[in-house]
C-alpha cells in the first residue's frame, strides 16, 4: 500500500504512467489526511496495528504510524532517528531491513508512507 500526503489521483495517475500501481495493493493520498488513511486502511483490510509496518520518511509518516498504533521505521532522515520507538533505515541495504522482517510476524503487512 502507498499512503501519501499528495493528491490522490495524481500519484495514482503517475503510478500507472510509471508502471509502479502493479506493485501496490492500494494508493491513497490526499484530500484525505495521512492518519486517517491509515485508519480506514487498517479497518478495510482487517490489519492488525500490532502488525503493521509503517516505513515512512517524514515526522508526518512518524505521527501518521503513532497515532494509528503502527510500527513505524524511518528511512533516510537522520531527523528521525532516535525517536521513541523508531526503527531507522539509512539505504535499502541496511542490515535493519533484514531485521525488520526476521521480527515480522506471519502475515504482517506494510504501509509505505511517501510525502
Amino acid at each position: 500500500h502507498v499512503v501519501s500526503v499528495s493528491d490522490q489521483e495524481e500519484l495514482r495517475g503517475l503510478c500507472r504512467t510509471l508502471d509502479l500501481a502493479r506493485f501496490f495493493l492500494s494508493i491513497h493520498g490526499s484530500p484525505t489526511e495521512k492518519p486517517e488513511n491509515i485508519r480506514d486502511l487498517l479497518a478495510a483490510r482487517g490489519y492488525l496495528p500490532a502488525e503493521t509496518l509503517l516505513i515512512g520518511d517524514s515526522t508526518n509518516d512518524y505521527e501518521a504510524a503513532r497515532v494509528n498504533d503502527v510500527r513505524f521505521a524511518a528511512f533516510n532522515n537522520p531527523a528521525l532517528r532516535g525517536l521513541p520507538g523508531v526503527v531507522y533505515i539509512g539505504s535499502f541495504d541496511d542490515p535493519a531491513i533484514d531485521t525488520l522482517l526476521e521480527e515480522a510476524p506471519a502475515g504482517v503487512s506494510a504501509v509505505r508512507g511517501a510525502s
